[in-house]
């Protein structure tokens, strides 16, 4: 009788046991099913979000380089007119330049205006 009240015993405590470890796997469950709907949702939002961030960097491509003249000089990727600005007025003109106007009478001649009629 002793020996059946020590197995009844012990399956009593490996029953609480199960069910314990039951709880514990349902709520692990619950926790993963929450967080996949929370990822879920994220890459929805995600999904909204590549399309109209698609459609900038499309028209951005398209529409070529926005950068500020600055940068694009230091980047090398200036224009041949923004080169020759930032050369300033004594650098030589690049090949296939406009040639330059005639020299004015001096450095601070002011060109004149047409009399008033």
């Amino acid at each position: 009788m002793t020996e059946l009240r020590t197995r009844y015993a012990e399956t009593a405590d490996a029953s609480a046991a199960y069910d314990e470890a039951g709880g514990r796997l349902r709520a692990l469950h619950a926790r993963a099913e929450s967080r996949d709907a929370r990822l879920a949702r994220a890459r929805r939002e995600l999904d909204r979000a590549r399309e109209p961030a698609g459609a900038l960097a499309r028209a951005q491509y398209r529409a070529g380089p926005r950068l500020p003249a600055g940068l694009r000089l230091l980047l090398g990727g200036a224009s041949p007119h923004e080169e020759a600005v930032a050369r300033g007025p004594s650098a030589p003109r690049s090949p296939g330049s406009p040639a330059r106007p005639a020299p004015s009478a001096g450095p601070r001649a002011r060109p004149r205006r047409p009399a008033p009629s």
